[in-house]
């Protein structure tokens, strides 16, 4: 039996050797099912010529079906078209995708080499790239290498890889970005070469750098900040940088590395490490909300996903919005020229004391004292349900978005507690306090959060650094409540069954002059409740009367109940319906109800509403007893309600037999 495999073996391989790529490809692979319609509908001239030649040895990276899911809808109608501009464009793919005399197994590829391609694409550039046992070829991960083929090999990629025209180095393509592909977007780089050419002309101590960007036979990855990335940096600080031959290099230096070609797949799996060594400073790539940003010190760019990896002859140029290695703005100024934070900003250049605190008057050549730095959290301007710019304790409210020193957002889960620069009431001589927490989102992601006075925001852009701190914006304003109950329930889809059941006591929820606790439960604990015979009773229409009550226990009126200021336990709380309970048990919080005999977790406890606090319970709060006081009134009446009923149809039926 062993003799039969290894023959069966032999054979097999020898068999697949001696077919041609095009054999492979029109052969059942199913992870190339796509490529091979595709193949097959467009009929390029690479696929039924040289895929069929021997007379020279190629390798083709082949992508599969994944790698066609990412490319834009728009791309992927184009090319089921099978229209001739779709099949010159796919054409122009698969030649890019194509080496010539490149046919050794991955095993044998050192960590970077080139090759020409064939077609009317040549001396474009393919990069292999090793990491570990993972393989990239121009940043796309290889993952099924080593299908041999009489004329070479096929490599089973995840990515469409770049099919930019490789007409000279990175510095070239700098000066002139216009692309003969024109479907890639094309950034401008025209501030970032001036600031290389202000570098050249200066040569203080050399221009490596410089040089890498321009040798034919480097390695080399450079963030290239587009023109966007300077909009905010005025005429008079861009002419004092270009005039300032040790900041200028320290800027220039931070955005190249000349150690490898670094694509963005490459970059996502780096993010655990070290970081990579620029000419100065480390480079660490990081995700947050599903973007790549890579940093340099305190100063983070985001890469543009729709021109990354743009492909050269001497390595690969990331653009990214943020110019690295320099600080130019204060918070304050920063403030000023967003377009997410102006109701932030206006009301910061309003308060003296938060004004003083945001700006700092020393020249930009100057270090900033640590003393003199501070951390804003910044309320975006959607986070704003009212205007509180003729609020008593308005300076205390902005303080409380601020933190002394420089936090980053790693500092920050590192910690998770600071002290604000705020006071808890705007009057005691205590801090409110800063909290982080982090939530997982339904992509595996954590969400970082943070909460002033057990009002929270979840942080949606962090760490831009600026002269005098950082700045991290947030989805909320913290420290003071600016939802109502109803706009509280309303905004959170995981209460809409509440929100919807609570309308007819919207005139208590929503009264500002009484303060308010509610216990709101979540819209699984309504579908748990429905699989009771007795909740799914009080659910229908029948028992309305009986389920309002139900959901009155879960309305406090006359006070609001914070837990992380309560000191519990507390028994005989009057709830609209009837008496309740309070409990924690370890680091938990749980109500209960029924004279105690019931309990319900709380899995969200203080948020903060404009006229009380919110807490989120796992469980609906009704007994699971029709002789539960709640349903006797309503059983009864039903009762009465069904023989009146009986007692309608018997007259009915007589009334028709007679007539």
């Amino acid at each position: 039996m062993l003799q039969f495999s290894v023959v069966f073996l032999i054979l097999y391989t020898v068999c697949v050797q001696s077919q041609t790529i095009k054999q492979l490809l029109d052969s059942d692979i199913p992870e190339l099912s796509t490529l091979k319609s595709y193949l097959i509908n467009m009929k390029r001239n690479i696929y039924t010529k040289e895929f069929s030649s021997t007379e020279q040895t190629l390798t083709f990276f082949a992508p599969n079906n994944d790698a066609f899911e990412k490319l834009p809808k728009g791309q992927r109608d184009m090319y089921n078209s099978a229209s001739l501009s779709a099949a010159d464009h796919f054409g122009e793919v698969l030649a890019y995708h194509t080496g010539i005399a490149v046919d050794e197994p991955l095993k044998l590829v050192q960590f970077t080499q080139q090759t020409n391609t064939v077609g009317n694409v040549a001396r474009r550039l393919i990069f292999y790239t090793k990491e570990g046992t993972i393989y990239y070829a121009n940043g796309a991960r290889i993952v099924r290498g080593d299908i041999v083929a009489s004329n070479g090999v096929i490599h089973i990629v995840d990515t469409i890889m770049s099919t930019m025209t490789a007409t000279g180095g990175i510095y070239d393509k700098l000066i002139n970005p216009v692309s003969q592909n024109t479907k890639v977007p094309q950034p401008k780089f025209t501030k970032f070469v001036r600031l290389l050419k202000a570098y050249e002309q200066q040569s203080v101590s050399g221009v490596r750098a410089l040089n890498c960007m321009k040798h034919a036979k480097s390695t080399a990855t450079v963030f290239a900040p587009t023109d966007d990335a300077f909009v905010n940096i005025n005429t008079i600080r861009f002419n004092q940088l270009t005039g300032n031959p040790t900041q200028l290099k320290r800027v220039v230096d931070s955005h190249v590395m000349c150690s490898g070609v670094f694509f963005t797949n490459i970059l996502m799996d780096q993010r655990s490490g070290n970081g990579l060594n620029a000419y100065y400073g480390v480079v660490k790539p990081k995700l947050f909300l599903d973007d790549l940003y890579i940093s340099n010190g305190c100063v983070k760019g985001q890469i543009l996903k729709d021109s990354a990896n743009m492909t050269l002859s001497n390595g690969v140029i990331q653009p990214i919005d943020r110019v690295l290695g320099y600080l130019y703005n204060t918070i304050l100024e920063e403030l000023a020229v967003r377009q997410d934070v102006r109701d932030f900003n206006r009301y910061a250049q309003g308060s003296q004391p938060v004004r003083d605190k945001m700006s700092w008057e020393g020249l930009p050549t100057l270090e900033v004292p640590e003393s003199d730095k501070f951390t804003v959290f910044a309320p975006q301007d959607s986070s704003y349900v009212t205007d509180i710019s003729q609020n008593r304790n308005l300076d205390n409210i902005l303080l409380s978005h601020m933190l002394g020193g420089e936090i980053t957002l790693e500092k920050l889960i590192s910690r998770t507690r600071f002290n604000t620069l705020g006071k808890k009431d705007g009057y005691s001589n205590e801090q409110a306090e800063l909290v982080v927490q982090f939530e997982i989102n339904d992509n595996g992601e954590k969400e970082y959060y943070v909460s002033v006075n057990n009002v929270r925001g979840k942080i949606i852009k962090s760490d831009i650094c600026v002269r005098n701190g950082i700045i991290h914006i947030v989805d909320s304003l913290l420290a003071v409540p600016s939802q109502s109950p109803m706009q509280f329930l309303e905004d959170n889809d995981d209460l809409s069954t509440f929100f919807r059941e609570v309308q007819f006591m919207n005139h208590f929820l929503e009264d500002k002059t009484k303060t308010i606790t509610i216990f709101a439960p979540t819209n699984k604990a309504f579908s748990e409740m429905r699989k009771s015979r007795v909740g799914n009773q009080l659910l229908g229409f029948n028992y309305r009367n009986a389920f309002k009550r139900v959901l009155n226990r879960h309305v406090i009126i006359g006070r609001a109940i914070l837990l992380s200021e309560t000191q519990l336990p507390m028994d005989n709380i009057q709830s609209e319906f009837d008496e309740i309970s309070l409990r924690k048990i370890g680091s938990s919080y749980k109500v209960l109800f029924n004279n105690n005999q019931d309990v319900v977790q709380i899995i969200k406890a203080d948020n903060r509403v404009t006229n009380g606090v919110v807490h989120v319970i796992d469980e609906v709060m009704f007994i699971d007893d029709l002789n539960a006081k709640e349903i006797v009134g309503d059983a009864t009446a039903m009762r009465i309600s069904a023989v009146t009923l009986s007692l309608m149809c018997f007259v009915a039926f007589l009334l028709s037999n007679n007539s």
